[in-house]
């Protein structure tokens, strides 16, 4: 048991050494795209650079309410240039090639999810 715990420790520590910046009240831990993909990030707030390297995918999802009639939801998902995915609720005008700054949450499967994306032409925010 005692190792388990140990390598917990040291796994936190490693968080710690990370450079932090803060935004509002939430604290993301500035990050690269390979420690995203190694699955060292999961369940943490990260800031990520990079370059769009695919074509972003957007989904529109209906769905209808017994009271209101219905409702929508707009995804859109795309990669980064090493390879992370990203995912944004809300609509956002990205190009292939574009530079992005991404602030979001790693999810389980190296995925992340976005809460702002700031780009060369604006900022894209969505709050939960």
């Amino acid at each position: 048991m005692a190792r388990l715990f140990g390598r917990k420790r040291k796994e936190e520590r490693a968080h710690r050494i990370l450079p932090k910046e803060r935004r509002g009240r939430q604290e993301y831990i500035v990050a690269a795209q390979s420690s995203v993909l190694s699955g060292e990030l999961k369940s943490m707030r990260v800031k990520l650079r990079g370059v769009v390297s695919s074509k972003p995918t957007f989904l529109t999802r209906y769905f209808a309410f017994p009271l209101s009639g219905g409702g929508h939801d707009h995804f859109v998902t795309f990669f980064l240039d090493k390879g992370v995915k990203v995912s944004f609720t809300g609509l956002i005008s990205l190009r292939e090639g574009e530079e992005v700054e991404v602030y979001g949450i790693v999810l389980k499967n190296g995925e992340v999810m976005a809460e702002r994306i700031i780009t060369e032409t604006g900022t894209f925010e969505t709050r939960y």
